[in-house]
């Protein structure tokens, strides 16, 4: 497997956090499920190569839908690919999506739709272009001018919640929600329905998936992995805490998942630590 990323172009990086391709040429995939957890953002992915199967909450499996964008994950999503693949991505900032969308972009959480239903057939020749690319930054970059093509409307990037974020990233998650806007006044359920509309979640969602993802920061520190020093750390009350967390996002324990070393699941929380910027 491999993963590369990229920073986003001038015009793109008041919505973007990152450009990224991950790529396996495996003609015989591993069979077990991987992982993939929540990241507090929307997804655009174009699809290049053999499908995915996905685990449906009633049982079984469906096919992935090739090109999609992927609202925001409240749970842990598991999949494995059927075959070689290319996947050429873009990550929104958590307040981003929303002048590049059609829809409000809550109602995409936890869904996956398939990129023609805001593309339209141009979908395909979106992906004949990125599977003809000679590199992998060519990729990328077909693929940004094409959103910045997309974008619909500035006037829907709200200030005040990427205000938010930024507080809420800094601080690990760990600030309380009525501290959250500084200088604006704004009440809890104006803030409650900003963020629904900009981010797709609630604050103290986010601020939980935030610490939940910090803990992988801290777990490639040192080995063995202090897991009570990594509680505390990340902002739990304590190692149990921690874990119910982990079970709940990622539908295992924190040594169950951070034993899939080469999973796309695996890769993507650790992506943005060991970026390859171009």
């Amino acid at each position: 497997m491999r993963y590369r990323q990229f920073e986003p172009v001038a015009a793109l990086a008041p919505y973007v956090r990152c450009a990224w391709v991950m790529s396996d040429d495996a003609e015989a995939p591993n069979a077990e499920l991987d992982h993939v957890v929540p990241d507090g953002c929307v997804e655009l992915i174009v699809h290049l190569g053999a499908s995915f199967q996905v685990e449906q909450s009633c049982g079984g499996f469906r096919q992935s839908p090739g090109s999609v964008i992927a609202g925001q994950i409240t749970r842990c999503l598991r999949m494995r690919p059927t075959g070689p693949y290319t996947l050429v991505g873009i990550r929104f900032q958590p307040w981003g999506a929303p002048p590049f969308l059609e829809v409000p972009v809550h109602r995409l959480t936890d869904h996956v739709v398939p990129l023609s239903a805001f593309f339209g057939s141009h979908v395909s020749t979106i992906e004949d272009r990125l599977f003809s690319a000679r590199s992998d930054l060519e990729r990328v970059r077909i693929l940004q001018g094409e959103l910045i093509g997309r974008r619909l409307s500035r006037s829907r990037h709200d200030a005040m919640v990427a205000h938010c974020v930024g507080r809420l990233t800094e601080t690990g998650g760990r600030i309380a929600i009525e501290d959250l806007t500084g200088p604006h006044t704004v009440g809890s359920r104006q803030l409650e329905r900003r963020f629904r509309d900009a981010v797709g979640i609630p604050p103290k969602l986010l601020a939980r998936i935030i610490r939940f993802r910090r803990v992988f920061e801290f777990t490639e520190r040192s080995a063995p992995v202090n897991w009570i020093g990594v509680a505390l750390a990340c902002g739990y009350y304590d190692q149990a805490h921690l874990i119910r967390d982990f079970r709940e996002l990622a539908g295992r324990t924190p040594t169950e998942f951070l034993s899939q070393d080469l999973g796309i699941g695996r890769c993507l929380a650790r992506a943005e630590m060991f970026a390859q910027h171009s």
